[in-house]
């Protein structure tokens, strides 16, 4: 199973080699379901949490991801059910030898439970890492993330040096604007803008 694991940079490198599609209204915003079309993947909503107690299952033979009918009929969780199919694609691309021939939900889970839970919880972060690289391309992301910065500190006049708390406060804005710039949830936006400002000035960069 530890031939399944892969590291920060091996993410990055599996994620720049995925061709993005955007959604031609909202120009940062990756259309995950015509990516998933495009690689032959149908979603199915179903009610899977009340019957299976999961949110979402990929099928490789069949080519189907299925994900649970309440994340795909309720306009308040678009941006969880958007990383819910970002997450399912990535562990399509990282553990598909894992699941391969599993063709039900409990094959599936069957396959989970095998793995030890450390190994487990490892491989579930990986997915989640990679389906945020997904959603938030570096190249699209860093750009946006510094013209908002600049943005922001030019509402207070010429650049200037700016107080800690000041700092704080842009970092704050960029990152409630990059939430909506890229319809995704909090936590996995302020995740990959810790990932691309890593060592680095965010204000000098």
């Amino acid at each position: 199973m530890k031939q399944f694991e892969k590291s920060l940079t091996e993410l990055q490198r599996i994620g720049h080699k995925i061709q993005r599609l955007f959604n031609p209204e909202r120009p940062f915003e990756v259309d995950i379901e015509l990516m998933l079309e495009r690689e032959g993947i149908c979603i199915d909503a179903v009610p899977l949490k009340a019957e299976k107690g999961i949110e979402a299952w990929i099928s490789l033979s069949a080519r189907i991801l299925y994900v649970d009918i309440s994340l795909a009929d309720t306009d308040w969780q678009e941006r969880r059910y958007r990383f819910t199919l970002a997450e399912e694609y990535a562990h399509k691309i990282l553990h598909q030898g894992i699941f391969a021939g599993a063709t039900t939900p409990e094959e599936w889970i069957a396959r989970w439970n095998k793995i030890p839970e450390e190994l487990y919880l490892r491989l579930d972060r990986q997915a989640k890492e990679l389906a945020g690289i997904l959603l938030m391309p570096e190249s699209e992301f860093t750009a946006r993330m510094l013209e908002l910065r600049d943005d922001f500190i030019n509402i207070g006049g010429p650049r200037r040096e700016l107080a800690l708390t000041e700092k704080a406060r842009i970092v704050m804005n960029v990152l409630k604007s990059l939430v909506d710039d890229f319809n995704v949830n909090e936590e996995p936006c302020r995740i990959r803008f810790q990932r691309l400002t890593y060592g680095k000035d965010f204000f000098s960069m």
